[in-house]
């Protein structure tokens, strides 16, 4: 497992996303930039990792 030894200030967890996002408008990024960042790099990869896999990766029948 990899991890991180040194975070820049206030970045400690997510509770300094806003502000990290908030900076990098304010540098230029696009809200589909943004967008990609935060979230829809996510679904990309559990979409690849559902369409690789030899499993279902969520239960095919409803649960009880």
């Amino acid at each position: 497992m990899n991890s991180t030894i040194r975070l820049p200030g206030g970045l400690a967890d997510v509770a300094g996303y806003p502000v990290l996002l908030r900076e990098l408008a304010d540098r230029g990024w696009s809200r589909a930039d943004l967008e990609a960042l935060t979230g829809r790099n996510v679904l990309r990869v559990l979409r690849e990792a559902e369409h690789r896999a030899t499993e279902p990766l969520w239960p095919t029948a409803p649960l009880r």
